[in-house]
């Protein structure tokens, strides 16, 4: 997959004199390989090749990203994950925080914080040790240190 880039000889010679003080910089590796790199790297990432003008007064690259996933973290995502953190913070600033003060913090129903526990136990980020009333949390420690600043 190549693309070819017709520059008139006025154009590349303003192209270099730009690209020679970045090269001195040592922000780019080599003048004029750019546009091949980034066809190149376009295509291993599975993405079409960029596009690229030039006009008399400018030289425009479009480049394509990939498109949105529609199961990607969206509000109500981004919600849960959001309670899940306030969760499992009290829980380990104290183990045997009670559903009633869970529901202060995150600002959920009791059956929003009896689901999200469901779900961690589920997952297997925190586990219940002792019975229902007089038992306490414990985060598991992996997820620990990601979700809970790894502060534990």
């Amino acid at each position: 997959m190549t693309q070819q880039i017709f520059l008139s000889r006025v154009q590349k010679e303003f192209a270099a004199e730009c690209a020679f003080p970045l090269y001195l910089a040592q922000y780019i590796e080599e003048i004029g390989s750019g546009t091949t790199d980034m066809i190149r790297r376009c295509g291993e990432a599975g993405l079409p090749a960029p596009k690229f003008e030039a006009t008399s007064t400018e030289f425009l690259v479009t480049v394509y990203r990939p498109a949105k996933d529609s199961s990607a973290s969206g509000p109500v995502e981004k919600a849960v994950a959001k309670a899940v953190a306030k969760i499992l913070l009290a829980i380990r600033d104290n183990p045997r925080t009670p559903q009633k003060q869970l529901m202060e913090i995150t600002g959920l129903t009791r059956r929003g914080i009896e689901w999200n526990l469901k779900k961690l136990k589920e997952t297997g980020r925190i586990v219940r040790v002792g019975p229902d009333k007089g038992g306490h949390w414990k985060i598991m420690p992996e997820t620990a240190a990601g979700d809970a600043n790894g502060d534990e």
